[in-house]
């Protein structure tokens, strides 16, 4: 058994929401039957906190009501037998409310607040809080893509699994901003990355930078980082990377047009990794701006 969501009808192989969904309360979300037998001759789901909560269609659509994670189960049997696949936290429902009324900044020295860390493949590899490490040597969100393979039976097909990070996706999505009476928007951040590659060309790994306005039903690409931009460190080779001074980061900016319905704005990272992937660290997520004052809140003041 294997399912993904049906991002407005394309491929789990593409697109900024391949392996998981967040929308808003009451939007429907459309699950995909993805199991490569075809002799299949009954689906069985199960959606904790959806409605409908069970189904036996193929590829059902769901909505949530409360914000939250949530999960789903996939049963499916054909004349072999029945297996059965569950993914945790594949749906995330955003709430109607925002952490942040305005610009704000994140310099992650004790906490990540708000943030959401989406571990798509479920491996080793995750963006997860650090106190640590840095700029400024505070703390930061750390992609782990490291993994001590002294722990794993040499040419086992465990030490395969934890080589091989080839094309999988971490995402790590910021909390809600309400910049829809905020002008002159420019979004930074600071970056540590380290390579185990050797040549340039090897270095096939791209950072990249999402805006969504609708709950993360739908992203825009603003930024990519790729090739030896990339990289901060240099060569790091099969070590856990930090890195130990504030030399060894780089920071990037883009400039966002905010409007209106710009009231639950998020942005998202998402890491591509290769198999030669190294710790990516990311630090002071800056929204800055001119905060208005609404229009109906100027009569109050006269």
């Amino acid at each position: 058994a294997d399912f993904y969501i049906d991002h407005n009808g394309t491929s789990n192989n593409s697109g900024p929401n391949a392996h998981g969904m967040t929308t808003c309360a009451g939007e429907s979300i459309a699950f995909k039957d993805a199991t490569w037998n075809s002799d299949i001759i009954s689906w069985s789901w199960e959606f904790p906190g959806g409605s409908p909560a069970t189904s036996t269609s193929q590829n059902p659509v769901v909505t949530y009501a409360n914000a939250g994670w949530y999960n789903a189960t996939l049963t499916v049997t054909n004349a072999a037998g029945t297996t059965t696949k569950t993914i945790n936290n594949i749906v995330y429902i955003a709430p109607e409310w925002t952490e942040h009324n305005g610009p704000a900044m994140e310099n992650f020295n004790t906490s990540s607040y708000g943030w959401i860390s989406n571990n798509p493949e479920n491996n080793h590899a995750s963006f997860q809080h650090v106190s640590t490490v840095g700029y400024n040597g505070l703390g930061s969100m750390k992609l782990n893509n490291y993994f001590d393979m002294s722990t794993a039976l040499p040419y086992s097909e465990e030490a395969a699994y934890y080589e091989r990070l080839g094309g999988s996706k971490d995402y790590l999505i910021s909390p809600a901003y309400n910049l829809s009476n905020t002008t002159n928007v420019s979004v930074s951040f600071d970056y540590a990355y380290g390579s185990k590659a050797t040549l340039l060309a090897d270095i096939t790994e791209v950072l990249k930078v999402y805006s969504s306005k609708d709950c993360g039903k739908t992203w825009t690409l603003r930024k990519s980082i790729l090739s030896d931009d990339l990289i901060t460190a240099g060569f790091v080779g099969t070590t856990d990377f930090a890195p130990t001074n504030n030399g060894l980061w780089k920071s990037s900016s883009f400039n966002y047009t905010a409007s209106n319905t710009d009231d639950r704005t998020r942005f998202k990272f998402e890491f591509v990794a290769s198999d030669l992937a190294s710790n990516l660290y990311i630090d002071n997520f800056n929204v800055s701006g001119v905060l208005g004052i609404e229009d109906n809140n100027l009569t109050s003041l006269v």
